[in-house]
């Protein structure tokens, strides 16, 4: 596995590759590596001729009181874990280089207006801004992102046809720890005690979607939901939501998807979740 902090060398190493006909898939992370991030190695190892990764711990996607300064750095175990599943190249740059290269304006989106983008106030201007940098740097002809984050993952499917670029933007499913906890970098944050409070989310989650499936009100199950999270110990609830998958809008007679979505603080530790809702 090559390791790159220079975007122009990236860009000759992506030129070569692509003159010998071959696809280039691109995973962005911020390092503090784990199975849902190689899932999407995996993912792209299996349906591209050549993967890349980056890690950048981007500090525009921040707020002033979030965990910046605390992020967990592993670079040497993720680099080891990146060799092991036979990623072609890392990208590795840092605050200064991504700083000082050009940024292609992206306008705001209409799907930062609910869920993290009312909780985190520029939280996504500071994710695009970034993903549309790197983007430039690798030139990727495929990119991965798991619906986890799954606003996320629209916005960037959204920027990305905004700024008509030829990438195809892969989802990945949630991956999730045994306790059914989704997997995440902030997990490492979580006590014992804490963690097994943590899984009664997705426990919670999985009730409300069965309700709903089985012709249960809606707005009920929501609220029952909310309600028991609240109860969580040591739990202060962000948000829960249902919105149709698509569009992130309020579930009509055409929604054949909707998706619950939560974001819980479990101590001092944000997280965030979904599932999926058959509606037809």
């Amino acid at each position: 596995m090559k390791i790159i902090k220079k975007p122009s060398n990236i860009k000759k190493i992506i030129d070569n590759e692509k003159a010998e006909g071959k696809t280039i898939g691109f995973i962005p992370t911020m390092g503090n590596l784990h199975r849902g991030h190689i899932s999407l190695v995996e993912k792209s190892i299996r349906e591209c001729d050549y993967t890349i990764v980056s890690i950048f711990i981007n500090p525009l996607q921040f707020s002033e009181n979030e965990d910046f300064a605390n992020y967990p750095v592993t670079t040497k175990e993720d680099i080891e874990k990146l060799s092991d599943a036979g990623v072609d190249l890392l990208f590795l740059p840092n605050t200064n280089t991504m700083s000082k290269y050009p940024f292609k304006e992206v306008k705001a989106s209409s799907l930062t207006n609910a869920l993290c983008g009312v909780s985190r106030p520029g939280h996504f201007k500071g994710v695009t801004t970034i993903v549309s940098k790197l983007f430039d740097i690798t030139n990727p002809d495929y990119a991965f992102f798991g619906e986890k984050d799954y606003q996320q993952l629209l916005i960037i499917r959204e920027m990305t046809k905004d700024l008509n670029l030829p990438i195809k933007i892969i989802s990945g499913e949630i991956i999730r720890e045994e306790i059914g906890l989704a997997m995440s970098s902030r997990n490492s944050y979580l006590s014992y005690k804490q963690r097994i409070n943590a899984s009664l989310i997705f426990k919670y989650m999985k009730q409300a979607k069965s309700r709903i499936e089985e012709g249960g009100e809606k707005i009920d199950s929501i609220y029952q939901l909310k309600k028991k999270l609240m109860f969580i110990p040591n739990a202060d609830v962000d948000y829960v939501q249902f919105f149709d998958e698509k569009n992130l809008k309020k579930i009509t007679k055409a929604t054949e998807y909707g998706r619950i979505f939560i974001a819980v603080y479990i101590g001092k530790t944000r997280l965030i979740d979904n599932i999926r809702v058959r509606l037809k």
